[in-house]
């Protein structure tokens, strides 16, 4: 087979294995986390999105031992460009998408926030050890509040629609989830 042959079926195996590994991260993540009561926001904002960066990071990861840093640096902002442009646009054009009050009030400013800090960050003209440890550990304090916002908010509220446990007819099984989960992340 040709080499820009098989170069176009890499990329359609990759595409359709982005699509089954990301539905399959996506639905057990969501079956998993509302079986322990965890808010729907918090799903997305934690486990699917850890989930679905990684094989932006492992394209990061691997650009930047390979020594082409800029590939690592637009990967990061252009796929955010993409996430926000491509993905919510072309989710919204189809079916409009509702926004929960917490995220216009809480998500959003931090993303501005951590977006400036990153332009602030590469004034210098590089990423250093310093300014990804300064990152990371900004990404854990942010998920840790999240968790335990999430926690206080579900022993706090009076309408916990968003924090149901699944009903009998709905069980489901953790360990297949679990199982299911795993094997999203392989194929991502």
């Amino acid at each position: 087979m040709p080499v820009a042959l098989l170069d176009v079926v890499y990329v359609l195996i990759g595409l359709v294995g982005l699509f089954f590994g990301g539905e399959f991260v996506v639905s057990s993540a969501s079956r998993l986390a509302r079986s322990f009561g965890v808010p729907a926001l918090i799903i997305g904002l934690t486990v699917v999105s850890f989930g679905t960066s990684l094989p932006e990071l492992l394209v990061s990861v691997n650009a930047a031992t390979s020594g082409s840093s800029g590939i690592a640096i637009g990967n990061v902002v252009g796929s955010n460009i993409a996430n926000i442009g491509l993905i919510l646009g072309l989710t919204a054009l189809v079916f409009p998408v509702g926004v929960e009050r917490t995220l216009i009030r809480r998500e959003i400013p931090i993303m501005i926030a951590v977006s400036l800090l990153f332009f602030a960050l590469v004034q210098d003209g590089e990423v250093s050890r310093l300014d990804g440890a300064l990152l990371f550990v900004g990404l854990i304090v942010f998920n840790v509040g999240l968790i335990w916002e999430a926690r206080n908010d579900q022993h706090d509220a009076e309408d916990t629609s968003d924090l149901t446990v699944l009903s009998p007819a709905g069980t489901v099984s953790r360990g297949r989830s679990l199982g299911r989960l795993l094997i999203g992340f392989v194929i991502l």
